[in-house]
């Protein structure tokens, strides 16, 4: 389990150096204006994905952008090491590299950063009320959290506040 580290002070973007090669293995659309996307990364990438929250930066066609990860760090699609992401559509500014990936057909190549952050630190939820919220896509590394915490944490409680648009 990760352990968190409570702490007061902004945590800067870590440097994203170690890259590997990956890619598209599914691309599908599951609500207006969102898409699941499935990726595919060696397994000592796909190893250090340890807690719910952390993120990876993926390039594409020379684009690159931050995308926190849809699957709990237990989960992998038909035993294929994979990370799976939510991803807007119709997002203007989201960046140039989510609107690559938000039309990248199966097979297509990119590149995925080791995982980073420090992830939720559910470790504190222990025997204590867990309470979740996220907006428009950040529910995807939230629902990694909640199928981490039902797996790897005994909380007293657990719910979700969901806000749209």
């Amino acid at each position: 389990m990760c352990v968190s580290r409570l702490t007061h002070a902004p945590v800067p973007l870590p440097t994203f150096t170690n890259f590997s090669d990956g890619r598209v293995l599914l691309r599908r659309q599951v609500a207006r204006d969102q898409i699941e996307l499935l990726l595919s990364v060696h397994e000592e990438v796909r190893a250090r994905h340890r807690c719910a929250g952390q993120f990876v930066k993926v390039r594409i066609a020379g684009h690159e952008g931050i995308f926190a990860m849809w699957n709990a760090p237990h989960e992998d699609i038909d035993d294929e090491p994979s990370f799976r992401f939510l991803l807007r559509t119709n997002n203007l500014e989201g960046g140039e590299a989510a609107t690559k990936l938000a039309t990248a057909q199966q097979g297509t190549k990119v590149e995925v950063s080791d995982p980073a952050g420090q992830g939720f630190g559910l470790d504190r939820a222990e025997k204590r009320p867990l309470h979740f919220v996220a907006t428009g896509t950040a529910i995807a590394p939230i629902r990694a959290g909640i199928e981490e915490a039902l797996i790897a944490v005994n909380p007293t409680s657990m719910s979700l506040d969901f806000g749209l648009r």
